[in-house]
């Protein structure tokens, strides 16, 4: 292939994709002659221009010539249609729409044998159907039918009656009806549909699947008895009648079988929107204009459904008298309509229930405000000053005020438990009779009073200045103004059993409520409680000295030459263990649990002296301190009494003049754990030459023993002087290798040496074991004495010369076989 060729199929590649975007992008229109309506179709027209010309269809009349029938005129009204003639009638728009589409639409069969007009019945056409677009008609006459749904239709314009068209059955199905009678019918004018069969199929709401939404009001009246709901400003529904009902439940949760129990208007306004037109055309009355004789006669009705819609239409179906002898069926009318239907009486026995008893349909939510929306809440405990907490900052956080703009940061937990409490779904348990007065329930005075605002902090009105800014200039908080009144307002009473008063007030509507008593335990919660119990901190890698006290005796430890960046802590008292290095992974877990300290609980702001008494404050048990490079006071942490639980501590901490509840767990290591290293050596087993092994005073029956091993290599070891004496080299490796770190579980002296209990000299049947170290001048020596059982644990208190006068424990499991067995535990068997 040659340069020119490629170029040539390139090109021609390219010319293709060209046109086929063309055509995704504008449509091929193809020619204005193959529709049924070609001046609609202009070659220029894009696919917008035709929609648009199908919005502006003003008018739509469909001629029944035969069989005869009336003249069905559907007119817009807005943006939607309805029937203007023979009578005004709610027809279901999205039909008419759809046939004015179907209609500009329509694609000739070209390819379609000729016919004549006597043919295709076009000499007397049986039906016509005409579009209006301003001054201008549009009309098709239609004729003949063949069979089946997907057969043809013949037909004529009013432009040109006496030349017949084709196309398919399909492309106007809006026109006909559906069902075997349609498909075998032998001309358009057997197959159209009537009046009934253009109206939505429901009686009302258009059927809505989600009439919750569209629907603002509901009247219901039955034998004299109302029921009337109305959906607020914030979409939340409340009873007009009864009219001190208050609250209805959205979502409803019936006792029984929700077919049987309405209890929340969602599933009401499914079963109403529900209600449709029947299947049996013997059961619709079309044209009706003699009501009384069906009892639908506008305020003559036995029962009366109404819905007030957001479009500011209202619809009213009206209920009449029986439809049958055993009053199986009940007659129904939609109001301004002629239209009589039969309905199944039981389908609305529900709906009845409910208007002779709506109480299943209060609200037993104390609030249907969303969690997540509450921004402000007013708060007074009994006699006490009233409190604000309000929802602000950048990002919003929660504050407590107390009338001015001074604030405090909130416990935000304790924030969001008293709004989860309050908007916990279906917690009232009973409206109690308010008869006896408020008084009786003890609500006047009440207990505690809450007020809540959805939404309410008016936003602060300056200009956001940008990212930067917002780093720079952070905004300031102070207390915010609030649009109105509160939402819900709340009063709790007395407590009697496991319940609870509350009244709960909406608006101007005010309903008493018996609620669970752990509801009046969470709101009437001290103000102490909304205070952020976050503890003044410090910053970890800063720390350079701690001091404590254990009781009497006193603690000072500090990073070595007092870089905090140090992993050497250095004891300087107690005067005993002075000198000794700190366990630097102990001592970092108490640091770290004081720096990250948090309170569970804030007893209160300031304590007195009588209180601080009380809480162990006024002389503290124990009293903590730590030091911070470059600050010159150190952060002090000071321990009371223990709680009546026996999980926390009363507590204060330098900077705050609170006195709060901390965990004793966050206290356990500073107080009883070993802050001193436990590291008595640490040596490579690899190099060890001799292991000396002294004592069984007591298992020999007072004759001191020595074992002394020599190591040649990892598989030979022998005992000096004694050649008989064959070593399991296996259990002699172990034995050194379990040498190369010796630690102390707990210090039980730092100075003086061991007393007579302690059992540490040789002739009271101590154990040595002193191991030689290549390189090394003087040995390890580890001597093992009395048994010591602590926390259900056995011990050996023990000594070292790595660490003079020092007596501590190590555990007798480490070494009990070797004392238990004597000299013969390392030796092989013959």
């Amino acid at each position: 292939m040659n340069l020119r060729t490629t170029y040539f199929l390139f090109a021609s590649v390219l010319l293709v994709l060209i046109v086929f975007v063309l055509v995704l992008t504008f449509g091929t229109r193809g020619d204005a002659e193959d529709y049924l309506f070609p001046d609609l179709h202009d070659k220029t027209a894009k696919s917008e221009d035709v929609a648009r010309i199908k919005q502006e269809i003003d008018k739509v009349e469909i001629e029944r010539h035969n069989p005869s029938g009336e003249t069905l005129v559907f007119e817009k009204e807005g943006t939607t249609w309805a029937l203007a003639k023979p009578y005004k009638a709610k027809i279901d728009a999205a039909v008419i729409d759809r046939l004015v589409g179907s209609l500009i639409d329509i694609r000739l069969d070209k390819k379609a044998p000729a016919t004549t007009l006597s043919q295709s019945g076009l000499d007397s056409p049986s039906s016509a159907v005409s579009l209006r677009r301003g001054g201008k008609t549009y009309r098709v006459l239609l004729g003949n039918l063949t069979l089946g749904s997907g057969g043809n239709v013949y037909a004529a314009t009013g432009d040109k009656p006496k030349e017949p068209v084709v196309f398919r059955r399909s492309a106007i199905d809006e026109m006909f009806k559906s069902g075997k009678d349609s498909e075998t019918a032998g001309t358009a004018g057997e197959a159209l549909k009537g009046i009934t069969d253009f109206r939505p199929r429901a009686l009302l709401a258009d059927g809505s699947p989600i009439a919750w939404e569209s629907v603002q009001k509901i009247l219901l009246k039955d034998g004299g008895k109302e029921l009337e709901l109305k959906k607020d400003g914030v979409n939340n529904w409340q009873f007009l009648k009864p009219n001190d009902f208050g609250p209805a439940d959205p979502e409803g949760d019936p006792p029984g079988s929700v077919v049987d129990n309405i209890a929340g208007v969602k599933p009401l306004l499914t079963r109403l929107s529900g209600l449709q037109l029947p299947a049996d055309a013997a059961d619709i009355v079309e044209g009706a204009d003699d009501f009384a004789k069906y009892g639908v006669e506008p305020n003559k009705e036995s029962m009366r459904i109404e819905f007030g819609r957001q479009s500011g239409a209202n619809e009213t179906l009206l209920i009449g008298g029986k439809a049958d002898e055993k009053g199986e069926k009940v007659y129904a009318r939609l109001d301004g309509e002629r239209l009589v239907v039969k309905l199944p009486a039981a389908s609305l026995e529900p709906i009845r229930k409910l208007i002779a008893s709506p109480k299943s349909m209060r609200d037993r939510t104390l609030t249907q405000i969303p969690a997540f929306s509450i921004d402000a809440i007013d708060i007074k405990l009994g006699g006490d000053k009233p409190f604000e907490l309000r929802k602000v900052g950048s990002p919003p956080q929660w504050r407590v005020f107390e009338g001015g703009d001074a604030f405090e940061n909130a416990n935000a937990m304790a924030v969001q438990q008293l709004i989860d409490t309050l908007t916990q779904r279906r917690t009232i348990r009973d409206f109690p009779d308010s008869v006896g007065g408020d008084k009786s329930f003890g609500l006047d005075p009440p207990a505690v009073e809450i007020s809540l605002w959805q939404e309410g902090i008016i936003k602060d009105e300056m200009k956001d200045l940008g990212f930067f800014a917002s780093i720079y200039m952070p905004a300031l908080v102070r207390r915010p103004s609030l649009k109105g009144e509160a939402n819900l307002r709340l009063k709790f009473g007395k407590k009697d059993k496991d319940i609870g008063y509350v009244r709960r007030q909406v608006g101007i509507v005010s309903n008493l409520l018996s609620m669970p008593d752990a509801t009046l335990t969470i709101a009437a919660r001290p103000f102490a409680d909304y205070l952020d119990p976050t503890l003044p901190s410090f910053p970890y890698s800063n720390a350079v000295k701690i001091t404590f006290n254990r009781g009497a005796v006193k603690y000072e430890i500090e990073k070595d030459r007092g870089d905090p960046s140090s992993a050497v802590w250095k004891i300087l008292q107690p005067p005993d263990l002075a000198g000794r290095a700190g366990d630097a992974e102990k001592l970092a877990q108490i640091v770290g649990n004081l720096q990250t300290l948090h309170a569970v609980k804030i007893v209160t702001r300031k304590a007195t002296d009588a209180e601080l008494e009380r809480y162990g404050l006024k002389v503290p048990k124990v009293e903590v301190a730590v030091f911070i490079k470059d600050e010159k006071e150190p952060k002090v942490y000071q321990l009371g009494n223990e709680t009546e639980d026996k999980l926390h501590y009363f507590a204060k901490v330098s900077g705050s003049d609170r006195v709060v509840q901390v965990g004793k767990d966050r206290f356990a290591s500073l107080l009883n754990d070993e802050v001193s290293d436990p590291t008595i050596w640490r040596l490579d087993p690899s190099r060890i030459t001799s292991i000396k092994i002294t004592g069984w005073k007591k298992l020999t029956g007072g004759t001191l023993l020595t074992l002394n091993l020599v190591r040649k290599s990892a598989t030979e070891w022998s005992v000096k002087d004694q050649a008989d004496y064959t070593v399991d080299a296996g259990k002699a490796e172990a034995f050194a290798a379990s040498l190369n770190l010796v630690r102390a579980d707990h210090f039980v002296k730092g100075k003086g040496g061991p007393d007579p209990p302690h059992a540490l000299d040789l002739q009271t049947d101590a154990l040595s074991i002193e191991v030689t170290v290549e390189g090394e001048k003087e040995p390890y020596v580890l001597t093992i004495g009395a048994e010591e059982k602590r926390n259900n644990t056995d011990y050996y208190f023990a000594t070292s010369n790595r660490v003079p006068g020092t007596v501590f424990l190590v555990f007798k499991d480490r070494f009990g076989e070797l004392r238990a067995k004597g000299r013969g535990h390392l030796q092989k068997p013959k």
